[in-house]
Order: structure tokens, then sequence, then C-alpha cells
């Protein structure tokens, strides 16, 4: 009788890990600094890391964007920037198919007055001619899935459209390596 309500209870508990439902896709439509909308679901197939931040994190949403995409993009290192997003992606090792990975940064600006944001549209124009930046202007990326302030911070969004890995903050060097572990098995499972 132990044994049955035992395993009664290890079965119950592994439906209800097992059992649960995938996460709903992420629902994310923005606008650029060259007023392109841009919406997640153009991905679909693909991985896509949303690296997003205040003001204050720029910079380092920047440097580890960058090197995101000459890991998985190794060509584009030697690339000038306007041509570096059209790198071929690194292909997976025995598969025919090599889903891609989009590294997408998010100014996280909030709601803005139009003036102001007309003046910011044009600032990061200068900075940023070649690469797309997406602007949340309503805070969808701080109020859905948190935001460390002055420091980058990212989701994980496989396939599927669906989140599988977000880090809120800098990222140590165990966290970079389970990173680049959580995308490897993603692109690895969209390729099946």
């Amino acid at each position: 009788m132990r044994c049955c309500l035992l395993l009664a209870g290890i079965c119950v508990l592994a439906g209800t890990a097992f059992g649960e439902a995938p996460p709903p896709p992420v629902k994310l439509a923005m606008l650029d600094q060259f007023d392109q909308k841009h919406d997640l679901r153009d991905f679909r197939g693909d991985v896509v890391i949303l690296l997003y931040g205040d003001r204050k994190a720029t910079d380092a949403n920047k440097e580890l964007g960058e090197k995101l995409h000459i890991h998985y993009h190794p060509t584009a290192k030697t690339m000038k920037p306007a041509d570096a997003h059209k790198a071929p992606v690194l292909p997976l090792e025995g598969s025919a198919k090599s889903p891609n990975v989009h590294v997408i940064p998010v100014a996280c600006t909030g709601p803005v007055p139009e003036l102001v944001m007309s003046f910011v549209k044009r600032e990061v124009k200068k900075a940023s001619p070649d690469m797309p930046l997406w602007f949340d202007t309503a805070n969808t990326m701080k109020d859905v899935y948190g935001l460390r302030e002055g420091e980058p911070n990212l989701i994980v969004v496989d396939a599927e459209g669906r989140m599988r890995f977000r880090v809120l903050g800098e990222a140590d060097a165990k966290t970079k390596a389970r990173l680049i572990e959580v995308v490897d098995y993603l692109r690895t499972e969209a390729a099946r």
C-alpha cells in the first residue's frame, strides 16, 4: 500500500512537472530609429536574443550584443558594420538545417513625448546608422520580463516564439556559458 501511494505521488509530481503547458509566445512589435515596424513573429524558426535596458545600459548591451553576434556569425568580425548582419550563421554540426540567431537591441524608453522621441531617434541614427534599435515605449520588457536598471538584460526566444531563458543584470562567465548552451540547444531543437 505504501509503495502504491509513493508511486502515485511520484506520478502526480511528474505529471505536474512534465505536463505543464509551454509558455505562450512572446508578442512584441516595436518601431526602430528608422520608423520601421518590427514584429517578433517575423523571426519564427530562428532563435532570438533580445538585449534590453535603459540608457545607462547602452554600452554594456552593445558590447554583449556584438560578442554574441560574432559568436554565431564569425565572419561578421571582418565585415563592415553595414554588412555584418548579413554574415552567415555558424552551421550546426551534423544537421542540414542551421537556424539563425538574431541579437536584437531594445531600448527601454517608456512613454515619451513625440518631440523627445524624434530627438532620440535622430541621435540613435547617428550612433547606429546600420543596426536597428527597437524602442520599447510601452515598458513591455520592464513590466513583463523585469529590468535591472543601468545593466544589460536579456531574454532568449525559441523558434516557436516562446521565452526560454532570461538574465536580469550583468551576466558573469558562468551565466554567459549557460546562455550559449541554451541558444545552442534551442537551435538544435529548431533544426529537428
